[in-house]
Protein backbone atom coordinates (compact mmCIF):
# COMPACT_ATOMS: atom_id res chain seq x y z
CA UNK A 1 0.00 0.00 0.00
CA UNK A 2 2.95 2.31 0.53
CA UNK A 3 3.63 2.19 -3.21
CA UNK A 4 0.15 3.47 -4.03
CA UNK A 5 0.43 6.24 -1.45
CA UNK A 6 3.85 7.25 -2.78
CA UNK A 7 2.52 7.30 -6.36
CA UNK A 8 -0.44 9.44 -5.31
CA UNK A 9 1.87 11.84 -3.43
CA UNK A 10 4.17 12.07 -6.47
CA UNK A 11 1.22 12.86 -8.72
CA UNK A 12 -0.04 15.52 -6.30
CA UNK A 13 3.42 17.11 -6.00
CA UNK A 14 4.15 17.03 -9.75
CA UNK A 15 2.56 20.40 -10.66
CA UNK A 16 4.47 22.19 -7.87
CA UNK A 17 7.72 20.46 -8.82
CA UNK A 18 7.18 21.34 -12.47
CA UNK A 19 6.64 25.02 -11.57
CA UNK A 20 9.86 25.06 -9.53
CA UNK A 21 11.89 23.55 -12.38
CA UNK A 22 10.22 25.91 -14.84
CA UNK A 23 11.21 28.93 -12.74
CA UNK A 24 14.80 27.73 -12.33
CA UNK A 25 15.34 27.04 -16.03
CA UNK A 26 13.44 29.99 -17.53
CA UNK A 27 16.37 32.32 -18.11
CA UNK A 28 17.47 34.19 -21.18
CA UNK A 29 15.41 34.29 -24.37
CA UNK A 30 13.63 30.98 -23.80
CA UNK A 31 11.23 29.84 -21.15
CA UNK A 32 9.85 26.47 -20.15
CA UNK A 33 6.31 25.36 -19.54
CA UNK A 34 5.15 21.94 -18.41
CA UNK A 35 1.81 20.70 -19.71
CA UNK A 36 0.13 17.56 -18.38
CA UNK A 37 -1.34 15.49 -21.21
CA UNK A 38 -4.22 13.50 -19.76
CA UNK A 39 -4.52 10.94 -22.59
CA UNK A 40 -0.84 10.01 -22.32
CA UNK A 41 -0.76 10.43 -18.51
CA UNK A 42 2.52 12.31 -18.70
CA UNK A 43 4.02 15.78 -18.87
CA UNK A 44 5.16 17.47 -22.04
CA UNK A 45 7.81 20.19 -21.89
CA UNK A 46 7.20 23.28 -24.02
CA UNK A 47 10.17 25.50 -24.84
CA UNK A 48 8.77 29.02 -25.26
CA UNK A 49 10.25 32.02 -27.07
CA UNK A 50 9.84 34.79 -24.48
CA UNK A 51 9.75 37.54 -27.10
CA UNK A 52 6.46 36.42 -28.67
CA UNK A 53 5.24 33.51 -26.52
CA UNK A 54 5.44 30.99 -29.36
CA UNK A 55 6.26 27.34 -28.73
CA UNK A 56 9.72 26.60 -30.14
CA UNK A 57 9.84 22.91 -29.27
CA UNK A 58 7.88 20.23 -27.44
CA UNK A 59 9.48 17.29 -25.62
CA UNK A 60 8.27 14.68 -26.32
CA UNK A 61 6.87 15.90 -29.65
CA UNK A 62 3.12 15.72 -30.30
CA UNK A 63 3.67 12.84 -32.73
CA UNK A 64 5.34 10.77 -30.02
CA UNK A 65 2.46 11.47 -27.63
CA UNK A 66 -0.02 10.31 -30.27
CA UNK A 67 1.92 7.05 -30.62
CA UNK A 68 2.01 6.59 -26.84
CA UNK A 69 -1.75 7.13 -26.57
CA UNK A 70 -2.40 4.75 -29.48
CA UNK A 71 -0.21 2.02 -27.97
CA UNK A 72 -1.84 2.43 -24.55
CA UNK A 73 -5.28 2.08 -26.14
CA UNK A 74 -4.21 -1.03 -28.09
CA UNK A 75 -2.69 -2.61 -24.97
CA UNK A 76 -5.85 -1.90 -22.96
CA UNK A 77 -7.97 -3.44 -25.71
CA UNK A 78 -5.69 -6.50 -25.81
CA UNK A 79 -5.90 -6.93 -22.05
CA UNK A 80 -9.69 -6.85 -22.21
CA UNK A 81 -9.88 -9.36 -25.05
CA UNK A 82 -11.06 -12.80 -23.96
CA UNK A 83 -8.37 -14.67 -25.88
CA UNK A 84 -5.51 -12.63 -24.40
CA UNK A 85 -5.37 -14.85 -21.32
CA UNK A 86 -4.53 -17.81 -23.55
CA UNK A 87 -1.32 -16.11 -24.65
CA UNK A 88 0.00 -15.03 -21.24
CA UNK A 89 2.45 -17.95 -21.11
CA UNK A 90 4.41 -16.25 -23.92
CA UNK A 91 5.46 -13.57 -21.43
CA UNK A 92 6.43 -15.98 -18.65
Amino acid sequence: MQGAAANRREKEDAPRNAREVQEMLSVGKRGLKFKFVEDANMYQLHVIDKSDGSVVRKVPPDEALKIIVYLKERMQAALKADNFRDHLDVFA
